[in-house]
């Protein structure tokens, strides 16, 4: 059985150098800063949480810790939530433009950037994954996530009032990939289920289409990668990275030499064309069409990445 693997106890910081036009060799990507937990790191965010103009890194631990790091990887604070943590996000829980932390364990719980516990949830198997987004379109941020043991999941999507909007339970491995958007651009949003297979319903349950990769998946994704207006669904499983079209059709897919865990969608180069970063074996980058521009190998299999330009530097970091 598909099992995702941890994340080592760092956080690695990396800088990706980039000038007007075109990125630099992969020679210029440098370690810059590290913090170690006690345990194994299980999720990490990179946002602005409290809209100073940096970036803040919120990050979970098998250590029953949350962490927020400022964008040098300094500790800012430490949240002991009484069990291990498993996945984190960050929500307008109140649509008034502060952003709030929502770590997922035996519960979900929200916090505030003091630290203050705000709201938490009823109380849940594992909380292995959170997605945010408005699913009911009723103009406040709304939670999705994936929660389960072994063989049985069940996926929650919560209003701000730990509502339940939709619920699911599929019978497979971990749901480690989840999303909620349109794809087919009819106003409402498709729920999108990441386990053994891949499974789209609409907002009444009904199975939309379905594709099977090889291996189960350990990451999804929802983006317009070509800017063509028709969304794509990534795929990140074992051995392969797959990239769908909005009804399920392969587009491209490429085969890497371990489980991808994590998809992170963004314009490293600033051109206004969109690069796709996957960690696996190593830290992969292609651009839209399947390409690839660039491996970077680490000490171990690359399990979260995320990037963005940290200290407002105008230089991007990959974390």
């Amino acid at each position: 059985m598909y099992k995702k693997n941890l994340i080592g106890v760092s956080i690695l910081l990396c800088i990706f150098f980039i000038n007007d036009i075109n990125a630099y060799p992969i020679d210029y990507i440098t370690l810059e800063n590290k913090f170690n937990a006690r345990m194994e790191i299980t999720d990490l965010y990179v946002v602005d949480l409290n809209n100073d103009g940096s970036k803040e890194i919120i990050a979970t631990s098998y250590d029953s810790k949350v962490y927020l790091l400022d964008s040098a990887v300094n500790k800012i604070w430490q949240y002991d939530a009484k069990a291990y943590v498993y996945s984190v996000n960050a929500i307008d829980m109140e649509n008034d433009g502060q952003l709030e932390i929502v770590a997922g364990s035996s519960r979900l719980q929200v916090l505030d950037f003091n630290m203050t516990p705000l709201k938490k949830s009823p109380r849940l198997d594992p909380a292995k994954k959170i997605v945010v987004g408005d699913f009911d379109l009723d103009g406040f941020d709304d939670i999705m996530v994936s929660t389960g043991r072994v063989r049985s999941n069940t996926v929650y999507i919560f209003n701000n009032k730990f509502e339940i909007l939709w619920q699911k339970s599929v019978r497979g491995e971990f749901l480690w990939g989840i999303a909620m958007e349109d794809l087919d651009n009819d106003g409402k949003k498709e729920v999108i289920i990441g386990g053994s297979e891949i499974l789209v319903y609409d907002a009444d349950k009904n199975l939309v289409w379905s594709f099977k990769p090889d291996g189960g998946v350990g990451d999804l994704l929802v983006d317009d990668i070509d800017d063509d207006g028709k969304k794509e669904v990534l795929v990140g499983s074992y051995p392969n990275f797959y990239v769908l079209t909005n009804d399920g059709r392969l587009k491209w897919s490429y085969k890497t030499k371990s489980t991808v865990k994590s998809i992170h969608v963004t314009d490293l180069e600033h051109d206004g064309k969109k690069e796709i970063i996957i960690g696996s074996d190593k830290a992969y980058l292609f651009d839209a069409k399947g390409d690839l521009i660039w491996s970077f190998n680490t000490s171990g299999d690359v399990n979260f990445v995320h990037s963005g330009d940290l200290n407002w530097d105008d230089t991007e970091e990959i974390a």
